[in-house]
């Protein structure tokens, strides 16, 4: 829902947007290249930008297979204790089956539910890895490195005022449609 001072200012916005929505979007897909159509995979991931592991959805956004291709993800890591929701965007080498990565990541993370005032912190990093990833199997292997800022806000605070630092190690195994 939009506020009422921009819905005052532009009172078809949000017809305006529902049009130019769909239309963006599948113009996207279509300039996106075979590489954007044609690669999905589900991910187990452990470490990286992720607290202890997580399943992850990764979708082709941008590429057609001679250069650098676009690639985006989002997951789900759950326990007893926590949970957190990790995005990347990541950048993949051409190359047949070897690629480099370099991503770009943003986990957000809830913990101790069962305290009176949940935990939340978020996760905000770059990455940089290898990925083998061949066109004749559907299943790929990645191992990366994250220097990660980790963030604890205050309740009702937007910005840490002492983040930390941290560098994690990543791997995954893939299988891709």
């Amino acid at each position: 829902m939009l506020p009422q001072s921009i819905l005052f200012a532009f009172p078809n916005m949000s017809t305006l947007l529902s049009r130019i929505s769909p239309g963006l979007l599948f113009g996207l897909l279509l300039a996106g290249g075979t590489l954007a159509a044609q690669h999905q995979a589900l991910w187990l991931e452990g470490g990286g930008a992720t607290p202890v592991y997580a399943v992850s959805y990764e979708q082709g956004l941008w590429g057609n297979g001679r250069g650098w291709s676009w690639l985006g993800k989002a997951g789900l890591s759950l326990s007893p204790a926590q949970a957190a929701l990790p995005l990347a965007l990541t950048a993949l080498s051409p190359g047949e089956p070897h690629h480099l990565t370099a991503s770009v990541t943003a986990t957000a993370q809830m913990r101790n539910f069962d305290l009176p005032q949940t935990d939340t912190y978020l996760l905000l990093g770059a990455g940089a890895g290898y990925r083998y990833q061949s066109r004749r199997h559907p299943w790929m292997l990645a191992a990366s490195l994250h220097p990660l800022i980790v963030t604890d806000p205050a309740p009702r605070a937007l910005i840490d005022k002492s983040p930390s630092f941290d560098i994690r190690i990543g791997v995954g195994f893939g299988y891709r449609w």
